[in-house]
């Protein structure tokens, strides 16, 4: 009996510690999201950022992405579009977006960095698609 006690509270602390991880990781999506979309696009993604009252066109409503394609949530377009790869004007010229000099700063060989960051990004995209 006390070998099914100890199994049960070892599967509920890898449990705790999974959900935690699920959180801390939402949470650094989220920031990493605000540092480098949220000026413009806001903090939840409704395109009423602080700068977004200056800008024309108005930033987009990120929280409608999914259902603007179908309601499928475009993973690919959006990781060119944080990568710069994709073309829209008001993120600057496609090989050194407005967060670009960001990007390039980091060290020679990390680009498995940058990669991880946009993902990232994308990932809370994805969760803040409203349905």
């Amino acid at each position: 009996m006390k070998t099914l006690s100890t199994l049960v509270l070892v599967a509920l602390g890898i449990f705790a510690a999974s959900a935690v991880a699920r959180v801390d990781e939402a949470t650094h999506d989220r920031d990493l999201y605000v540092r480098y979309c949220g000026a413009c696009h806001g903090a939840g993604g409704k395109g009423d950022g602080p700068v977004a009252g200056v800008m024309y066109p108005t930033p987009a409503d990120l929280t409608r992405l999914a259902e603007r394609n179908h309601d499928k949530f475009p993973t690919q377009w959006v990781m060119r579009v944080v990568e710069g790869q994709a073309q829209i004007p008001a993120h600057g010229e496609p090989g050194m977006p407005v967060w670009g000099e960001d990007f390039r700063r980091e060290p020679f060989g990390t680009r498995a960095k940058i990669r991880e960051k946009v993902m990232r990004i994308t990932a809370h995209l994805r969760a803040i698609q409203e349905r």
